[in-house]
């Protein structure tokens, strides 16, 4: 059983859930979000056989301002709250056993080994196989696997992706194949801007997320077309952009701090000062959230050496970001 909430709705069905003891999942969720999709297919599966509390659903995607607030980075969010207060919390891409985990955490050292073979939630969640889907009851190789990934990377398919990183165990997760593909779809689905300190964005920043926005998928279709060279290009253009505006927003920073000493801080009714700080804030600012999501973005480029060379080319424009 669940129940589409909105931030005003949880509110109320938080304030008086503080007077009972029943727990409640938050569920926090997008349209577009393949790992969102198959979160939600297991919490179905699991609510069938197992006495869970209440699930209640929220559209990140159509609450931006909240789940800032709130200081969800990326989808989906899953909360444990009990007495209106939240206990828990897991996101991103959620493998079957950190959900059980979850779900029926541990309470003693060994307990966790416990949850991959007992009840409750100790058996596997299956797929639906068929079509040429992939089947995580089915053994494969790392090698398989890596071009399942692969494949799935090439398709365009989140869907398939998510399920195979699923499937993963811990010590298969750490193969960089798969740690890259995480990263990718972890930040496909992430809210831009990524920047902790734009989340105080106005609504004057449209232009910078349509900026981001644009770097990152476009990165993101080269890059599933293994246009690897050209997807680094593309990382060069922008970053190129956006140096430009930096270094012209440090200049006239130079040059307001200069006209105001010689001014004797006088005040002139025309003085554009004001306006001239807030251009130089929004260019410094744009500066450091692409310089931040390209960083991000080269972490998903599978040569190395390639990633080694592009940082020493464009190492006087990579600014330490601003945390």
């Amino acid at each position: 059983m669940s129940k589409e909430l909105t931030p005003e709705s949880l509110t109320q069905l938080l304030s008086r859930s503080q007077q009972s003891l029943g727990p409640g999942l938050l569920f926090v969720w997008g349209p577009h979000c393949a790992p969102c999709k198959a979160l939600a297919e297991r919490l179905r599966y699991y609510q069938k056989r197992h006495d869970l509390p209440e699930l209640w659903r929220l559209n990140g995607d159509a609450h931006i301002d909240w789940c800032q607030q709130q200081g969800i980075r990326q989808l989906p969010e899953l909360r444990w709250i009990e007495q209106g207060q939240v206990q828990r919390r897991l996101s991103g891409i959620i493998s079957d056993a950190e959900l059980r985990a979850f779900l029926w955490p541990p309470q003693l050292p060994g307990e966790m080994d416990a949850l991959a073979t007992d009840q409750p939630g100790g058996e596997s969640f299956p797929s639906e196989g068929g079509d040429g889907a992939f089947d995580p009851n089915i053994p494969l190789s790392i090698e398989a696997k890596v071009s399942a990934v692969t494949a799935a990377l090439a398709n365009g398919d989140d869907i398939q992706l998510a399920t195979l990183l699923q499937s993963l165990s811990d010590e298969q997760s750490r193969v960089p194949e798969f740690q890259r593909a995480r990263s990718w779809l972890a930040l496909s689905q992430a809210f831009l801007p990524l920047s902790s300190y734009l989340s105080d964005a106005q609504p004057h920043d449209e232009h910078l997320v349509h900026r981001l926005h644009r770097l990152r998928d476009g990165f993101f279709e080269l890059g599933r077309r293994q246009q690897w060279p050209q997807a680094l290009d593309l990382l060069s253009s922008h970053l190129t952009e956006v140096s430009v505006l930096n270094a012209s927003a440090s200049l006239t920073s130079v040059t307001t701090a200069g006209i105001t000493s010689e001014s004797d801080n006088k005040t002139d009714p025309t003085d554009n000062t004001a306006v001239e700080s807030a251009n130089q804030v929004g260019q410094v600012r744009e500066y450091e959230a692409v310089v931040e999501l390209i960083v991000a973005l080269l972490d998903l480029v599978p040569d190395r050496r390639a990633v080694h060379q592009w940082r020493q080319q464009h190492k006087h424009k990579l600014a330490p970001v601003r945390r």
